[in-house]
Formats: structure tokens, C-alpha cells, sequence
């Protein structure tokens, strides 16, 4: 098995890349949160195909919902960016509860990405030919339970 044929199976089951043919025959769909209105809950609807009865005639079958994990890479209304990580949507009502507080976070370090050096890192770019790409470290403040909340 070649390189090729490991990655294009990778991808998303059926050997597609392309946004438009994830999961085919499917959309996303949102459902709103019961207790957050705010928050959406996706779900994937799946087409499914007309049942053939043991009398000949044809039974057409509802979509099926399935809660959907994929993220925003499964909605194609979205339109992520790595490089910029995921939104806060949960930010808000974690922060509402009153059991965690900002702080500081650190700065990213060479073994934070398996380097022991900076020297490391600079040489694994120049062997990649450029594609070792860098992740800029984030600058909001990181959550961490209140201790006082213990």
C-alpha cells in the first residue's frame, strides 16, 4: 500500500477530500440547547432510501438523525481555520457558573511539540522544505477551576 492510498483512506471514509462530498446523501443540522438557548446541537440528518415492501409497493423512509461530532469541519456553512483554533461558544455560561477564574497561560515551549530545542525546531523546517508550519500561541487568558469552588 503506497502513501497515496493510506492518506486519501484517511480522510473522511470514503476517500474524498472535498467539503461538499463529506458524507455524502447527509447535511448538518442544528437543534437548539433546552437549558442554553444560545447553544446549538448538531446533528447529521442521513437520506435514506424508499423500502421495497414484501408486497411490492414502495415505503418512503424519514431521515435519520445522529448526533454529528465532526465539528466544523463537517458543516459546510463554516468556513474553520486551524491557524486560529476553535471558537468559545462555551465560554460564556462555563464562566456564568462562578467555579473558575482566568489566569495567565504560559509560552508555548520547543517540547510542547516534541523538540528539545529551538535549534530543533529550525531544522526540522529547513529539512520540510517549508511545510513544518508554526502555530501562533494564543494570547487570550486560559480557564482553570476556582480552588475556593473545591
Amino acid at each position: 500500500m503506497d502513501n497515496k492510498t493510506i492518506s486519501n483512506r484517511s480522510l473522511n471514509g470514503n476517500g474524498n477530500s472535498k467539503k461538499e462530498e463529506f458524507l455524502p446523501k447527509s447535511k448538518k443540522v442544528y437543534v437548539k440547547g433546552k437549558i442554553y438557548k444560545d447553544i446549538k446541537v448538531p446533528f447529521r440528518e442521513i437520506e435514506l432510501t424508499p423500502t421495497r415492501l414484501h408486497n411490492g409497493n414502495i415505503e418512503q423512509n424519514e431521515p435519520l438523525m445522529v448526533y454529528d461530532t465532526s465539528g466544523l469541519w463537517g458543516d459546510e456553512s463554516e468556513k474553520g481555520d486551524v491557524k486560529k483554533g476553535l471558537p468559545a461558544l462555551r465560554e460564556k455560561w462555563i464562566k456564568s457558573r462562578g467555579d473558575v477564574e482566568e489566569y495567565e497561560g504560559r509560552n508555548v515551549k520547543p517540547s510542547d511539540n516534541g523538540y528539545q530545542t529551538h535549534d530543533e525546531i529550525e531544522k526540522a523546517k529547513q529539512a520540510s522544505n517549508g511545510k513544518l508550519e508554526h502555530f501562533p500561541d494564543f494570547e487570550e487568558n486560559r480557564l482553570k477551576q476556582n480552588p475556593a469552588q473545591l
